[in-house]
């Protein structure tokens, strides 16, 4: 097997030239885009003391996460018949929307 090598013959730039070219060029910082703040959601069973699961999944049939206290303030991530939301432990989860009091309402 043979193996040609081209090179051609130009003058190098010079070092300053150099420096110049290999340093990247200069980006603009995207601004930050404002969010507005989640929408939080009261578990309301209407008895004092009760009691939410919080599921896996958006049916009576998933699998139970956590329970929720009565007056618990969850953070909602997306809206429906079921609303998945994040407890104050962190967890991800579904509870029926029944359950919920929009915060401000």
């Amino acid at each position: 097997m043979l193996t040609v090598l081209a090179c051609a013959l130009t003058d190098p730039p010079t070092g300053a030239a150099l420096v110049q070219d290999l340093e990247p060029a200069p980006t603009q910082q995207a601004s930050p885009t404002p969010t507005s703040s989640p929408l939080l959601c009261i578990v309301s069973t209407g008895y004092t003391g009760g009691k939410l699961r919080l599921r896996d999944c958006g049916s009576t049939q998933c699998q139970e996460l956590e329970l929720l206290d009565e007056g618990e303030t969850l953070s909602i991530e997306s809206s429906g018949a079921w609303l998945k939301v994040t407890s104050s432990s962190r967890l991800s989860g579904f509870i029926n929307s029944k359950f919920c009091k929009i915060s401000g309402e």
